[in-house]
C-alpha cells in the first residue's frame, strides 16, 4: 500500500524493468502463487487467472491510480509452473533457464529462496500446531470462533450489518469480512469457496503487527519511544542514524531512503525487495542511506518496520525469548491467533511488512486488543495510550493519513471524503484491500479482505456498519 499523495520515498522514474526483471518477476508471483496453492488449497489456474494475471500497481506519478504494468518482462504463457504438494514447493522457470522457488516452511510461511535454490535453508524448524481460538469453534469469539448477538441492543440493525458486509464479498473482489462491535463478533460473510477457517496474504497489514510486538517491548520495559533505535549497524561514531528513534521508525518518519519502483520488477527499486528472496532483509534496510533527518519527513516504506520489529525481538531474545519464538511468545499465543504464518527470509528474519497470512476472524482480534487500547482479558500488553497512539497523526506526515503504532488514520488514505469514516480511529491496511478498522467512537472492528479492491464500496459499508451500530451517531 503506497501513500495516496504527498512527499515520500524516492519514486523510480522513469519506470522501466530492472536488469534482473525475469528473476524478480519469477520470485513474486512464485511467493504470490505458492500461498494461493499451499496455503489456501486452490487450483494453480484459479490463482494465476483470478489473482495473479493483470495485476495493478500504483503509478508513481499517481501513486493514488492503480494501473496494469505494461513493463512485466515475461508473460504467463512464457512460464513454466510446477507445483510439488509433497516438498510443499512452488516453482516458476522462464525459457531462458532462470527459475524462483517459494517454499511453505510451516507457521514460517511461505519463504522465496535465491534464484535456481529448492530447499529452505531457514534456521528455524517449525513446531507442532498449536491450539488456539480456532479448535474452540463452539464458544463466541474471541475465546472460540462462534457469533454472539446475544447481548446486542434493539437498536443495533444485523440486517444491515449482514447486507453491508454481502456487498462487501459480493462484488467480485472481496473474500472476507467480519464486524466485532463491543468485544464481540456480530457478523462475518465470506465469498464463495471461503470460509472463517481460509487465511488470506495479509500484505502489509502485517506492519501493524510489527508495531504491536513493539508496543509489547515498550511495556515490558526492554525498549522506549523516545530512545535511539538499537541497530548495531548504526552505531558508528557521527553516523546520522543513529539518531532515528524507535518512534520514528514507528510513524514512517525515520528519512532512510527506500526508493519504490511502480513494480517489484523495476529498475532501481528497493521497498519491494524484502519480498523477492533477500537473503537478509534486516541487513539491507539497516544499510540504506538518510535522505532526510529523522523525524522530518513522514514516507511510506519498507525500512522502518523491519527495523522497528528487529528492535522488538532482539530485545526478546536479550530477555530469553528465542527469535524464533518471539512473535508467538509476545503477541500471538497470548490473543489466540493460531491461523497466522510469518514468512522468514533464509536468514531466519521475519519479514514483518508484508508477509504474513492469516484468517479475518484473527486479524479481528488484533484490532479488538488496539481498540482495547492493549488490554486482553483484564491483562495489559501494550502500553496504556497505545490507542491514542496509533491514532495521533504522525508529526512529520503534511496530509495527514498516517499515525503511531504503524498504524494509518482510519479516516485518513481511502478517498478524499474523509467525513464517511469516523475520526480518530486507526488502521491496519494492506495491499489489495486488506483493511482492519479501528474505531473507538463506536466500539467497532472492521475487517475485510480480497484480492483486489475498490475503495467506494467499502467506504460505503464501513459507513452503514456505523450507522447500524449506533443510529444517531452513524449519520
Amino acid at each position: 500500500m503506497d501513500r495516496p499523495s504527498g512527499p515520500g520515498a524516492t519514486i523510480v522514474r522513469p519506470i522501466g524493468p530492472a536488469a534482473d526483471a525475469v528473476s524478480r518477476w519469477l520470485g513474486w508471483h512464485a511467493y504470490r502463487l505458492a500461498v494461493g496453492v499451499l496455503l489456501e488449497g486452490r487450483d494453480a489456474r484459479d490463482v494465476i487467472e483470478q489473482d495473479l494475471t493483470g495485476i495493478r500497481f500504483s503509478d508513481p506519478a499517481d501513486p493514488a491510480t492503480l494501473t496494469h504494468d505494461a513493463s512485466a518482462p515475461i508473460g504467463w504463457e512464457e512460464v513454466e509452473c510446477r507445483v510439488d504438494a509433497a516438498a510443499r514447493t512452488v516453482t516458476l522457470r522462464a525459457a531462458d533457464g532462470t527459475e524462483r522457488t517459494a517454499v511453505h516452511h510451516g507457521r514460517y510461511g511461505c519463504i522465496v529462496l535465491p534464484e535456481c535454490e529448492h530447499a529452505p535453508r531457514v534456521p528455524y524448524e517449525p513446531p507442532p500446531p498449536r491450539a488456539g481460538a480456532s479448535t474452540r469453534p463452539e464458544l463466541p469469539w474471541p475465546h472460540g470462533c462462534a457469533l454472539d448477538r446475544g447481548a446486542l441492543g434493539a437498536d443495533v440493525d444485523v440486517a444491515a450489518i449482514d447486507a453491508a458486509l454481502a456487498r462487501v464479498v459480493g462484488d467480485g473482489k472481496g473474500r472476507a469480512a467480519v464486524v466485532a462491535h463491543r468485544g464481540r463478533l456480530i457478523a462475518e460473510t465470506y465469498a464463495p469457496g471461503f470460509h472463517r477457517d481460509s487465511i488470506h496474504p495479509s500484505w502489509s497489514m502485517t506492519k501493524s503487527l510489527a508495531g504491536a510486538l513493539v508496543g509489547r517491548a515498550v511495556h515490558e520495559g526492554w525498549l522506549t519511544l523516545d530512545e535511539p533505535a538499537p541497530i548495531p549497524a548504526w552505531r558508528a561514531a557521527g553516523d546520522p542514524r543513529g539518531a532515528i528513534t524507535v518512534d520514528d521508525l514507528l510513524r514512517m518518519s525515520s528519512g532512510l531512503d527506500c526508493p519504490r519502483g511502480v513494480t517489484p520488477w523495476a529498475a532501481g527499486g528497493f521497498h519491494l525487495d524484502p519480498y523477492l528472496g533477500e537473503p537478509d532483509v534486516n541487513a539491507a534496510c539497516a544499510a540504506r542511506p538518510p535522505r532526510h533527518p529523522p523525524g522530518t519527513n513522514c514516507a511510506y516504506q519498507n525500512t522502518d518496520p523491519l527495523l522497528a520489529a528487529q528492535c522488538a525481538i532482539d530485545a526478546a531474545e536479550r530477555h530469553g525469548i528465542p527469535r524464533a519464538e518471539a512473535p508467538w511468545t509476545l503477541l500471538l499465543d497470548p490473543l489466540g491467533i493460531d491461523s497466522m504464518q510469518l514468512s522468514a527470509d533464509t536468514s531466519g528474519t521475519f519479514i514483518l511488512c508484508g508477509t504474513s497470512v492469516a484468517t479475518a476472524q484473527d486479524w479481528a482480534r488484533f484490532g479488538q486488543l488496539v481498540l482495547d487500547d492493549g488490554v486482553w482479558h483484564g491483562k495489559r500488553l501494550l502500553p496504556e495510550g497505545w490507542l491514542a497512539y496509533a491514532c495521533t497523526p504522525a508529526p512529520a506526515d503534511d496530509e495527514p493519513v498516517y499515525g503511531g503504532a504503524l498504524m494509518w488514520l482510519a479516516d485518513g488514505p481511502l478517498a478524499d471524503d474523509r467525513a464517511r469514516i469516523p475520526a480518530g480511529g486507526a488502521l491496519a491496511f494492506g495491499m489489495l484491500g486488506q483493511l482492519t478498522f479501528v474505531l473507538p467512537s463506536h466500539e467497532l472492528v472492521i475487517v475485510r479482505m480480497g484480492h483486489d479492491w475498490a475503495d467506494e464500496p467499502i467506504l460505503d459499508a464501513v459507513a452503514a456498519i456505523v450507522a447500524a451500530v449506533d443510529p444517531g451517531r452513524g449519520d
